[in-house]
C-alpha cells in the first residue's frame, strides 16, 4: 500500500513538471522562431510548416506557451510558497521579448525560462 502512495506522489510531481517544462520549451521555441533563428526556421520549412514563420502566427503561440508556463508556476507556488521561480520567469520573459528584436540575448531568456521551470519542479518535489 505504501508503494502505491509513493507511485501516486511521483506521478503527481512528474505531471507538474511536464506542464511547466512544456510551456517553457514551447515559449522558448516560438521566441527563437520570432527572432528568426536560422536553423529553427529551416527545420520548420523542411517539415512543411513554413507557414509558421509568419509573426502573426508565432506571437500568439509564444504567448500561449508563456501563459501555460506561468499558470503552472503559479499553481505550484501554492504548494511550496516560493515566489523566486516566478520572478526568474518574469525576468527571463522580459529578456526573451527584448531578444526577439536584439538576437544575441534571446538565448539567455530561453535558458532562464527553462531554468525557472526546473527550479519550480525541484521545489515541488521537495515540499510534496
Amino acid at each position: 500500500m505504501e508503494n502505491l502512495e509513493l507511485v501516486k506522489k511521483e506521478i503527481f510531481i512528474i505531471n507538474k513538471m511536464a506542464n511547466s517544462i512544456f510551456g517553457s520549451i514551447t515559449a522558448g521555441f516560438f521566441g527563437l522562431c520570432c527572432a528568426g533563428t536560422t536553423f529553427i526556421l529551416a527545420f520548420l520549412t523542411s517539415i512543411g510548416l513554413g507557414f509558421l514563420i509568419n509573426d502573426f502566427i508565432l506571437f500568439p503561440l509564444l504567448f500561449l506557451g508563456l501563459w501555460y508556463m506561468f499558470r503552472s508556476l503559479i499553481k505550484n507556488k501554492k504548494k511550496h510558497h516560493n515566489k523566486s521561480p516566478i520572478k526568474l520567469g518574469v525576468f527571463s520573459v522580459a529578456i526573451l521579448l527584448i531578444g526577439i528584436f536584439y538576437s544575441p540575448v534571446i538565448w539567455l531568456g530561453v535558458f532562464g525560462i527553462i531554468l525557472s521551470s526546473i527550479w519550480d519542479y525541484k521545489l515541488v518535489g521537495k515540499y510534496n
